[in-house]
């Protein structure tokens, strides 16, 4: 009976020291493995930090730029304002005088026979008048004056912007 437990003991370490010294071998194995693809990650996540750090240096840049813009069309938009505010403000003391015409299809500058179109030289012509727009039409002319001018500058503002945009895409 010893001979059968010196088998099994020899069995059993022979098992063990096979099983153990794989597992250690396949130990050793993964750890290198591990340690490759931890050195990986780290050179990902460098190159990653990197990248990330020179595309938010051109997100800066380019989002100052958009801020240096809109400050600067701000400041244009209101110099504008203040150039129709400033005409309106002449305008406001002064009457409307506005030509009449009276005969019918005489809308344009000239007449049928002269070929200069200029309005001054229908002086004495009896199908035109001038006179001054009473107070109250001449306030509602001024305020669709001021709409149209602000509108206008609006258009302008927003034309130049774009050009602007697209001619450095």
């Amino acid at each position: 009976m010893p001979t059968i437990a010196i088998y099994l003991v020899l069995a059993l370490v022979f098992t063990v020291g096979t099983f153990g010294g794989g597992y250690l071998a396949g130990w050793e194995s993964m750890v290198a493995q591990y340690s490759e693809l931890a050195a990986s990650v780290r050179v990902s996540n460098k190159l990653a930090a990197d990248k990330l750090d020179a595309l938010t240096v051109d997100r800066d840049k380019k989002q100052a730029d958009l801020y240096r813009m809109v400050a600067e069309q701000e400041r244009f938009d209101a110099e504008a304002k203040s150039e129709i505010k400033r005409l309106i403000g002449e305008l406001d003391g002064r009457p409307v005088r506005v030509r009449f015409v009276t005969k019918a299809g005489e809308c344009s500058a000239g007449s049928k026979d002269s070929g200069t179109g200029n309005s001054e030289d229908r002086t004495g012509d009896s199908g035109t008048a001038y006179g001054v727009l009473p107070e109250e039409n001449s306030r509602r002319l001024r305020a669709a004056l001021t709409s149209i001018e602000t509108l206008n500058a609006a258009y302008r503002s927003c034309r130049s912007r774009l050009i602007s945009i697209s001619s450095k895409l």
